[in-house]
């Protein structure tokens, strides 16, 4: 069974690298912006493939948002499998 302490520092753990993925996006936009200013106007295949990757990082703080909403529903799925495993 986790203690207390062992589940305040993994939540600890993961909220330190909260900056490091906004400083990720940061970096993304600039980059974008870069890109843009390089070409004047990003080709289709090039803008779908940034569109993509987005749309990916969009689903992986859904998909974290979800994950934490289901770690403090107070219902230990592994103990009393309810939802579909991914």
């Amino acid at each position: 069974m986790a203690t207390v302490e062992e589940l305040t520092s993994i939540v600890n753990a993961i909220a330190a690298q909260v900056p490091n993925v906004a400083s990720a996006i940061n970096n993304l936009e600039a980059a974008v912006t870069a890109l843009k200013s390089q070409v004047g106007q990003i080709p289709p295949a090039t803008q779908a493939a940034i569109d993509g990757a987005v749309t990916g990082l969009k689903d992986a703080f859904a998909g974290m948002t979800s994950a934490v909403a289901d770690a403090a529903d107070g219902v230990d799925e592994a103990a009393t499998p309810t939802e579909p495993t991914p």
